[in-house]
């Protein structure tokens, strides 16, 4: 999956084709050699990039694509890196408004 770091690039892509005629016209023609050239950008081969022009009459949408369920299952040693390992279980007396309240922690 490409995340084009890529979404904050893609306003930049925006940005630059609204203020650069020049740019925004090889964006039109060739929008993956556009892109790669002029913002370092490096797609996996077969990967199209499509630009759609809005206009008066036409409204372009972008929808996702469906979901692809991913095995997010880490391994032993990226859940050691994130575990907080064991604590021992103690009780404190703390006072509150409302008089002694033992918390657990």
């Amino acid at each position: 999956m490409i995340a084009l770091a890529v979404m904050g690039t893609t306003r930049d892509i925006i940005k630059r084709a609204m203020k650069d005629g020049n740019f925004r016209e090889r964006l039109m023609k060739d929008p993956k050699s556009a892109i790669e050239q002029e913002f370092g950008v490096q797609f996996p081969k077969g990967v199209r990039v499509q630009v759609h022009e809005n206009s008066p009459d036409v409204i372009n949408l972008v929808v996702p694509g469906p979901l692809v369920a991913e095995d997010r299952s880490l391994s032993q040693a990226e859940l050691d890196q994130v575990s907080g390992g064991m604590a021992a279980r103690t009780t404190t007396k703390l006072k509150d408004t409302f008089g002694q309240c033992p918390i657990q922690w």
